[in-house]
């Protein structure tokens, strides 16, 4: 397991600072989607403009995302899901 990436901020304000002004990173010897890592970008998008899930159509405007595409949502909302990780 790795360390967050505020270890070495020592105070609050350098936590937020860091936070307006950070960049989502993705670790390159992890495979991740190209649709993961839109959702997650668009999720943490400073600008609220532009912020998945902000705009008129709200959630909707999240379950709307690509990552979501083939999702069953009666089954998923009735908990009937099979979930599973596969790590390496």
């Amino acid at each position: 397991m790795g360390t967050h990436p505020f270890v070495r901020e020592t105070t609050i304000k350098d936590f937020f600072i860091k936070m307006e002004k950070a960049k989502v990173k993705f670790f390159e010897d992890i495979e991740v989607s190209d649709e993961v890592k839109d959702f997650i970008r668009r999720l943490l998008e400073k600008d609220p403009q532009k912020k998945l899930g902000f705009g008129e159509e709200g959630f909707k405007e999240v379950l709307g995302h690509d990552w979501f595409v083939g999702l069953d949502y009666e089954t998923f909302w009735e908990r009937k899901v099979d979930i599973y990780c596969n790590f390496p």
